[in-house]
């Protein structure tokens, strides 16, 4: 689990990232792999043989999910943000009611409302009951909302909201898997 302090936002508080420590690198090396792969099987497609590009867009997807799921953390700072693979949710301190891990070990957020907030980057694994990850993010989000609530924060802010994730790798592979798969759809796989 990474904790890095990065630069203050527009209300002072330097965010704290919550992820799995393999995370950022096996993100990086599917990117790499699957990227070079896709590129290389493109290099092989013929006027006549659009299969090729078929297997590229596979490729290509392969980056798109690893990004997207590699890619989950929760950030510390004026609030808590749970970035899921396809789902971010922005939750005041006032808005938790408690953070530990569900039967699965995956950690959860009790919303107020009684509506539970699953956190994709210390879901449950079998490794982490060993190492502690997601043990260690509950005690570092029960300490930010400790100090959450002594902080000023919005009136009446008790109410998550959620957005679509941004991740920028990742559509941008989508994009040219879709391109590849409309190209070898054309061509003639």
């Amino acid at each position: 689990m990474t904790g890095k302090p990065k630069s203050a936002g527009h209300s002072g508080v330097h965010p704290e990232v919550l992820r799995r420590k393999s995370y950022p690198a096996m993100s990086w090396v599917c990117t790499l792999f699957f990227g070079i792969l896709g590129c290389a099987v493109a290099g092989l497609t013929t006027r006549t043989s659009g299969g090729p590009l078929a297997g590229s867009a596979t490729a290509f997807i392969a980056v798109t999910v690893a990004r997207r799921i590699l890619g989950s953390r929760i950030i510390l700072g004026d609030r808590v943000t749970v970035v899921n693979p396809l789902i971010t949710y922005r939750m005041p301190y006032r808005a938790i009611r408690e953070v530990s891990t569900n039967r699965s070990g995956t950690l959860t957020l009790m919303g107020a409302d009684g509506e539970p907030v699953y956190a994709s980057a210390f879901g449950g694994s079998l490794l982490d009951s060993f190492v502690g990850s997601t043990d260690r993010a509950v005690e570092r989000i029960n300490a930010a909302r400790r100090a959450g609530t002594s902080r000023r924060t919005e009136p009446g802010a008790t109410v998550k909201n959620h957005g679509m994730t941004h991740a920028w790798t990742a559509d941008v592979f989508l994009a040219l898997a879709i391109a590849c798969a409309v190209a070898a759809v054309v061509i003639g796989v």
